[in-house]
Protein backbone atom coordinates (compact mmCIF):
# COMPACT_ATOMS: atom_id res chain seq x y z
CA UNK A 1 0.00 0.00 0.00
CA UNK A 2 2.80 2.65 0.84
CA UNK A 3 4.29 2.01 -2.70
CA UNK A 4 0.99 3.15 -4.55
CA UNK A 5 0.24 5.90 -2.00
CA UNK A 6 3.88 7.02 -2.80
CA UNK A 7 2.71 6.66 -6.88
CA UNK A 8 -0.22 8.73 -6.18
CA UNK A 9 1.50 11.46 -4.83
CA UNK A 10 3.94 11.88 -7.25
CA UNK A 11 1.47 11.35 -10.14
CA UNK A 12 -0.52 14.70 -8.20
CA UNK A 13 3.02 17.00 -7.77
CA UNK A 14 3.74 15.76 -11.44
CA UNK A 15 0.51 17.02 -12.50
CA UNK A 16 0.41 20.18 -10.63
CA UNK A 17 4.29 20.49 -12.18
CA UNK A 18 3.59 20.12 -15.50
CA UNK A 19 1.46 23.35 -15.44
CA UNK A 20 4.69 25.35 -14.54
CA UNK A 21 7.92 23.64 -14.98
CA UNK A 22 7.78 20.73 -17.07
CA UNK A 23 11.76 19.30 -16.47
CA UNK A 24 10.54 19.06 -13.19
CA UNK A 25 7.98 16.85 -13.17
CA UNK A 26 10.34 14.41 -15.23
CA UNK A 27 12.99 15.06 -12.35
CA UNK A 28 9.76 13.91 -10.01
CA UNK A 29 9.36 11.09 -12.45
CA UNK A 30 12.65 9.68 -11.80
CA UNK A 31 12.99 10.20 -8.26
CA UNK A 32 9.91 8.58 -7.57
CA UNK A 33 10.64 5.73 -9.87
CA UNK A 34 14.25 4.91 -7.97
CA UNK A 35 12.49 5.04 -4.93
CA UNK A 36 9.50 2.69 -5.58
CA UNK A 37 12.64 0.72 -7.44
CA UNK A 38 14.63 1.03 -4.32
CA UNK A 39 11.75 -0.33 -2.15
CA UNK A 40 11.39 -3.26 -3.74
CA UNK A 41 14.49 -4.57 -3.54
CA UNK A 42 14.12 -7.37 -0.65
CA UNK A 43 11.34 -8.31 -2.45
CA UNK A 44 13.52 -8.93 -5.69
CA UNK A 45 15.86 -10.81 -3.70
CA UNK A 46 13.32 -12.86 -1.85
CA UNK A 47 11.62 -14.12 -5.07
CA UNK A 48 14.97 -14.88 -6.73
CA UNK A 49 15.80 -16.76 -3.87
CA UNK A 50 12.93 -18.33 -3.74
CA UNK A 51 12.59 -19.48 -8.08
CA UNK A 52 16.11 -20.91 -7.23
CA UNK A 53 15.22 -22.76 -4.63
CA UNK A 54 12.45 -24.39 -6.63
CA UNK A 55 15.15 -25.11 -9.00
CA UNK A 56 17.31 -26.78 -6.97
CA UNK A 57 14.41 -29.28 -5.41
CA UNK A 58 13.23 -29.72 -8.73
CA UNK A 59 16.79 -31.19 -9.53
CA UNK A 60 17.05 -28.59 -12.85
CA UNK A 61 20.36 -27.08 -13.56
CA UNK A 62 20.49 -23.39 -12.10
CA UNK A 63 22.75 -22.41 -15.48
CA UNK A 64 19.69 -22.25 -16.65
CA UNK A 65 18.02 -19.87 -14.69
CA UNK A 66 20.52 -17.07 -15.35
CA UNK A 67 19.31 -15.84 -18.90
CA UNK A 68 15.85 -16.24 -17.87
CA UNK A 69 16.34 -13.70 -15.23
CA UNK A 70 18.81 -11.60 -17.31
CA UNK A 71 16.29 -11.48 -20.01
CA UNK A 72 13.44 -10.32 -17.18
CA UNK A 73 15.58 -7.97 -15.42
CA UNK A 74 16.16 -6.38 -19.23
CA UNK A 75 12.48 -6.55 -20.19
CA UNK A 76 11.70 -4.59 -16.81
CA UNK A 77 14.51 -2.12 -17.31
CA UNK A 78 13.93 -0.96 -20.67
CA UNK A 79 10.10 -1.17 -20.13
CA UNK A 80 10.63 1.47 -17.14
CA UNK A 81 13.50 3.59 -18.98
CA UNK A 82 10.49 3.55 -22.63
CA UNK A 83 8.07 4.80 -20.36
CA UNK A 84 10.30 7.60 -18.85
CA UNK A 85 11.31 8.58 -22.75
CA UNK A 86 7.78 8.74 -23.31
CA UNK A 87 6.92 10.92 -20.31
CA UNK A 88 9.14 13.05 -21.32
CA UNK A 89 7.98 13.56 -24.71
CA UNK A 90 10.45 11.72 -26.36
CA UNK A 91 9.05 8.63 -28.28
CA UNK A 92 11.13 8.44 -30.45
CA UNK A 93 13.83 7.91 -27.98
CA UNK A 94 11.49 5.79 -26.23
CA UNK A 95 11.26 2.80 -29.47
CA UNK A 96 14.47 2.94 -29.92
CA UNK A 97 15.15 1.88 -26.35
CA UNK A 98 12.51 -0.91 -26.46
CA UNK A 99 14.09 -2.65 -29.99
CA UNK A 100 17.73 -2.06 -28.63
CA UNK A 101 15.86 -4.13 -25.39
CA UNK A 102 14.58 -6.62 -27.49
CA UNK A 103 17.73 -7.40 -29.20
CA UNK A 104 19.54 -7.73 -26.02
CA UNK A 105 16.80 -10.50 -24.40
CA UNK A 106 17.79 -12.05 -27.61
CA UNK A 107 21.41 -11.97 -26.93
CA UNK A 108 20.74 -12.89 -23.50
CA UNK A 109 18.08 -15.93 -24.80
CA UNK A 110 20.57 -17.22 -27.27
CA UNK A 111 22.61 -20.33 -24.44
CA UNK A 112 19.11 -21.24 -24.19
CA UNK A 113 17.92 -21.46 -27.40
CA UNK A 114 21.17 -23.14 -28.31
CA UNK A 115 20.32 -25.94 -25.81
CA UNK A 116 17.28 -26.14 -27.11
CA UNK A 117 18.17 -26.95 -30.46
CA UNK A 118 20.77 -29.23 -29.03
CA UNK A 119 18.15 -31.36 -27.44
CA UNK A 120 16.43 -31.85 -30.51
CA UNK A 121 19.17 -32.40 -32.59
CA UNK A 122 20.02 -35.47 -30.16
CA UNK A 123 16.00 -36.81 -30.34
CA UNK A 124 16.08 -36.81 -34.19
Amino acid sequence: MELAAVALIAVICGTVLRRGVSELAVVLSLTAGAVLLAALSDELAELKDRVLGMMQSAGLDLTLMGPVLQAVAIAVVTRVASEICRDAKESGIAAVLELAGTVLVLITALPLMELVLEGIGGIL
